[in-house]
């Protein structure tokens, strides 16, 4: 610190010799006329009357203004010790300490010069001292360098430690593969991309082995579309490279190969195609995969011709054929006229004609047993027949044509039919195509012509006596009444024999019916039945009368009777073991009126029929009922008893409970926390089950 005055103007001045923005340089001793007022003061203050300081950098100025006693004719100065008040009188100031030193460089101003000391520094990180002077403590090649007296970086150190981030303007990565491309990843590190490498080359686009590499070009409006060029799959594709055209092309010009050097392939735009001098603006010929045509007929057949152009054939009329003649190009045949039919003819260009159907031969379908015989020419002779007929019977009997037969099975032979009784006129009839029943054969089936058939055209048929057909149904007690067919036109018969037949009557002394004299039918209708009246001693008809727990449904000619059975519940039974999807024995109800598949088990939680699934409560708890059929109402739902179900449900023995698969039960229990189990009966033996639904449910949540 030096300390100067100016007696002139009356002005001391302080001036700090320490390092800048220090404390800790030497104290300052402070007397009072020669004695030592403090040895240890590090400020001075200046109070007074007229007194004023100011500052200007590092020197203070301190002026006192003339007046007052002190032997100074000056004020008084009062010294203050780190605001203590050491004396209000100063007059003068003696400056004393090791090293002071007073010089007076120019007239009337006197400059104190007070060394460092008293006080010590220390160097603390980063920074070197020596003497009072601090320097920085650098480290070699770490970054940090001084350049002119100023302090800058060198980014080019070699010991730089750390890594640059992004957000601080670095890559955020400490090794890059070599020729990888980089790309970005917000404020993470940048990444070299191992399938994007460029060697100041060749620029390699890679995947990730899921599809083909792929470069999009995007058009001009914000990215709106694009157009991709992707490589070729692996399968069949070889490594090869497309060279862009060293020229550019013109209008209506394509690319094609034009050279090719190992796997190089240079393209190049042309307006010609190899086989095709004329260019793609004429006519593609058939070498270079075109038609060599012009023009084709709308709807026309085509035809190859070699390397000629495609000619065409018109097939477009109603009915025309495509046929070839054997040498050139096939032709269209035209349609022929109605019901001819298409001949084979060797004498016409393509070998066909359309043509009047001939009579033909007729045809023949010949089993062991059977044949079946189709005539082509009209039946007009009597003995001529159509049908099917049996040939069998080899005992040796001797036939009559046209006359019908029964087939005896105690004589291996057929037997004249007759209507007298049930043994000669049940079983197969047939109508003798001549004398032997193996050689000529039996008609069972078809049209047999007569010289002059039984009745007249349009009359039912019945059986007579002695092998004969007549008009007239017979009528007296123990007569067989048999259908046999139909006279078509007084000659030509259809014999088809009806499988029913009818015994007239009974034997003299019975109670049955006499020929129906004793019958009074009265506006029958389906289901009515004939009921013995002891009064009138005679048969009427009438319904059956439905009593408890029975219910009757009446059909043409059938009667259904029903026990337990009611509106919307009964019990339902039946002879045999149920054996099919949706039969059932036990009780049933009809409800609903829904859609349902037999066998399938459903549940009416919802208030309609859904199928059961244990994947969910509403599908699990509910009155359960086994479909019977298409419709819940009309064939009902199992609610307990043995059923049938459309799936297998496990082992005979196992308890089943219903299953995560839609209308099915199962012999294996649910088992996931999401699922719920339901007991509902057990396995009878494969899809036979007992049905019996518990009441109670689990979830296994």
């Amino acid at each position: 610190m030096a300390i100067s005055t100016n007696n002139t103007t009356n002005t001391i001045v302080v001036t700090s010799n320490g390092p800048k923005g220090e404390a800790g340089g030497s104290n300052i001793a402070i007397k009072d006329d020669g004695g030592d007022i403090t040895s240890s003061a590090s400020s001075i203050d200046f109070v007074g009357t007229g007194v004023t300081a100011s500052a200007s950098g590092d020197n203070v100025t301190v002026t006192i203004t003339g007046g007052g006693g002190g032997g100074g004719g000056g004020q008084f100065i009062t010294v203050v010790d780190e605001s203590t008040t050491l004396t209000s009188s100063v007059s003068k100031f003696t400056f004393a300490g090791a090293g002071v030193t007073v010089t007076e460089p120019v007239s009337d101003q006197v400059t104190v010069t007070i060394p460092g000391g008293g006080g010590s520094f220390t160097a603390g990180d980063g920074l070197d001292l020596t003497s009072t002077e601090f320097s920085a403590d650098l480290k070699a090649n770490g970054g940090l360098v001084i350049e002119s007296t100023e302090m800058a970086v060198d980014l080019g150190a070699s010991s730089i430690t750390g890594t640059l981030g992004v957000a601080d303007g670095g890559t955020g990565a400490t090794t890059l593969a070599a020729n990888s491309v980089l790309t970005g990843n917000g404020t993470s590190a940048v990444v070299a991309e191992a399938n994007l490498t460029y060697d100041g080359q060749l620029l390699d686009v890679k995947n990730d082995g899921t599809d083909q590499s792929e470069i999009r070009l995007y058009c001009e409006n914000n990215n709106a579309h694009y157009v991709g060029i992707a490589g070729s799959p692996h399968i069949g594709s070889t490594s090869h490279v497309l060279q862009l055209p060293k020229v550019a092309g013109s209008a209506g010009q394509v690319l094609k190969v034009d050279s090719v050097d190992g796997s190089t392939q240079q393209l190049a735009f042309t307006s010609n195609i190899a086989g095709n001098a004329a260019g793609l603006s004429s006519t593609l010929a058939v070498g270079s995969g075109g038609t060599g045509a012009t023009t084709l007929g709308d709807g026309h057949v085509l035809l190859g011709n070699g390397t000629s152009a495609v000619s065409s054939v018109d097939v477009t009329a109603k009915g025309s054929i495509l046929v070839g003649d054997g040498s050139g190009d096939p032709s269209a045949l035209a349609v022929g006229t109605n019901n001819y039919v298409l001949t084979a003819d060797s004498s016409e260009s393509t070998g066909l004609k359309w043509a009047a159907a001939s009579g033909g031969s007729g045809t023949s379908l010949d089993g062991q047993n059977l044949e079946y015989i189709v005539r082509s020419a009209a039946l007009d002779t009597a003995g001529h027949y159509e049908g099917l007929v049996m040939k069998v019977g080899d005992a040796g009997n001797t036939l009559t044509a046209g006359t019908v037969y029964y087939f005896n099975a105690a004589q291996n032979d057929w037997v004249a039919a007759s209507n007298a009784a049930e043994a000669t006129a049940k079983g197969i009839l047939g109508i003798a195509l001549g004398a032997s029943g193996t050689a000529n054969g039996v008609l069972v089936q078809g049209v047999y012509y007569y010289s002059d058939a039984a009745g007249a055209a349009g009359d039912i048929l019945y059986l007579s006596t002695a092998g004969a057909m007549t008009q007239t149904a017979p009528t007296a007690n123990g007569n067989i009444l048999r259908v046999l067919g139909q006279n078509l036109d007084n000659n030509r018969v259809m014999f088809q024999p009806s499988q029913d037949f009818v015994e007239l009557g009974a034997a003299a002394g019975t109670t049955a019916l006499s020929n129906l004299s004793d019958v009074t039918v009265t506006n029958p209708a389906a289901g009515h039945v004939l009921v013995y009246d002891n009064t009138d001693s005679r048969f009427e008809n009438a319904t059956l009368t439905a009593g408890t727990n029975v219910t009757i449904a009446n059909a043409d000619a059938s009667v259904t009777i029903n026990a337990c059975d009611g509106t919307e519940i009964k019990f339902a039974s039946q002879s045999s073991a149920v054996n099919a999807d949706g039969e059932a024995e036990g009780t049933i109800v009809k409800f609903g009126d829904d859609s349902t598949v037999a066998g399938k088990v459903y549940t009416f939680y919802s208030g309609t029929w859904t199928l059961v699934d244990a994947d969910g409560e509403d599908t699990t708890r509910g009155l359960l009922g086994m479909a019977l059929g298409g419709n819940s109402s009309t064939n009902g739902m199992l609610v307990y008893g043995v059923g049938y179900v459309a799936v297998d449900p496990g082992a005979a023995g196992k308890p089943l409970y219903i299953s995560t698969t839609a209308g099915d039960l199962t012999e294996t229990q649910p088992t996931d926390a999401s699922d719920f189990v339901r007991v509902v009966g057990y396995c009878l033996a494969d899809q036979k089950i007992f049905f019996s639904p518990s009441q109670d449910y689990i979830d296994l949540a």
